[in-house]
């Protein structure tokens, strides 16, 4: 029988689920299925749906968190994102500069829109390409999911206004590649252009670009603990709980410091997520019995 991509997509996650997968023939099978088309798409310079897309480009992940080769799909799947990235900033008119290329973000909140608070810290452009930059954001801000007042994407829009068509579209997060809880700070990653946005989303997926966190937790973790391998499920888009049902789920740890004094004891962890799940972090360290601290959504009321 002949499968389009998206069922021969289907079929791979399957296998992918079956234990020991890199050993059964039928998985390889499938796997060259679908590099087949990949490279047809790869050869013809087609544009795909966005759905399509993005299913390949789950695909590379799924290949890399099992472990599997997937330098062939990558690079296939690069060629085909650029091509439907292209063809998305042609059809909304993306329009970049390179005037502001490498300079400091200016503040562009005002009063307004609630922005300006000179007692509380500001987002800051860390970095910037032409179709790319790295965002500072502060405590207390929210990435875009319009859940507190202080927006993100609301900040970036105000700054580019409506020459960056993907900063005020939904469908693709608003150009952010990734997000970070409203109670941390840190580093975010947006694109600027369609193209640069699926480009980032293939080196996320294939491993090229890492997500490193640092946390204090409650509690001594173990040197020894180098993996948090659980299953998150996402409760009504709300909190995340761990074990069980669930997306597969995957952080790595490190050990950093050890803290403590006559009433508790604390951890320094350095982190790296291999999957992106909601709350992924806050929840996996809450399941192994150390939760972050301040955090009042994952923490007991006691220990807080």
């Amino acid at each position: 029988a002949q499968f389009n991509m998206e069922e021969l997509l289907l079929v791979a996650w399957a296998s992918l689920v079956a234990v020991n997968a890199q050993k059964h023939d039928f998985y390889s099978s499938v796997h060259n299925a679908v590099a087949a088309h990949l490279g047809r798409l790869y050869l013809c310079s087609s544009v795909v749906t966005t759905t399509t897309l993005r299913s390949v480009i789950r695909h590379v992940w799924a290949l890399k968190f099992a472990g599997l080769p997937h330098r062939s799909s990558t690079l296939a799947v690069c060629h085909v994102a650029r091509i439907a990235g292209v063809a998305l900033d042609d059809l909304e008119g993306t329009a970049l500069s390179s005037d502001r290329g490498g300079q400091e973000a200016t503040n562009p909140g005002t009063s307004a829109n609630g922005f300006s608070n000179p007692s509380k810290p500001q987002p800051q452009v860390h970095a910037e390409l032409c179709d790319r930059l790295v965002v500072s954001k502060p405590v207390g801000w929210e990435v875009h999911d319009r859940h507190s007042a202080r927006q993100l994407s609301t900040w970036l829009q105000t700054m580019f206004g409506h020459s960056l068509p993907i900063l005020f579209n939904a469908d693709y997060t608003y150009g952010f590649l990734h997000r970070l809880d409203v109670p941390c700070s840190g580093l975010i990653l947006a694109a600027k252009s369609y193209e640069a946005y699926f480009d980032l989303q293939v080196q996320l997926a294939s491993g090229r670009v890492a997500r490193d966190y640092t946390i204090l937790c409650h509690g001594w973790v173990p040197p020894c603990l180098t993996n948090i391998v659980a299953n998150v499920y996402c409760w009504q888009d709300r909190q995340t709980f761990s074990g069980g049902q669930g997306k597969p789920s995957w952080t790595q740890v490190k050990a950093s410091m050890h803290l403590c004094s006559v009433q508790q004891a604390l951890s320094l962890v350095s982190v790296q997520i291999q999957t992106g799940r909601r709350h992924q972090i806050r929840s996996h360290f809450s399941y192994i019995g150390h939760a972050t601290v301040c955090d009042g959504k994952y923490t007991a009321a006691t220990t807080q």
